[in-house]
């Protein structure tokens, strides 16, 4: 894995959660499991990924 993947990762991330109104680290917690999506917006945005 280079940097440059990383960094297009992150700003997929980025562009992700800003076209589906949601914070840049609530969906970073939630891929990396930091948020346990299991109420709120850290739930919508787990079922919004798993519909990918």
């Amino acid at each position: 894995m280079t940097s440059s993947s990383g960094s297009t990762n992150k700003t997929n991330r980025h562009k992700w959660a800003a076209n589906h109104g949601y914070q840049y680290h609530t969906v970073s917690n939630v891929l990396r499991g930091v948020n346990k999506a299991t109420f709120g917006a850290g739930r919508e945005v787990a079922e919004k990924l798993i519909r990918l």
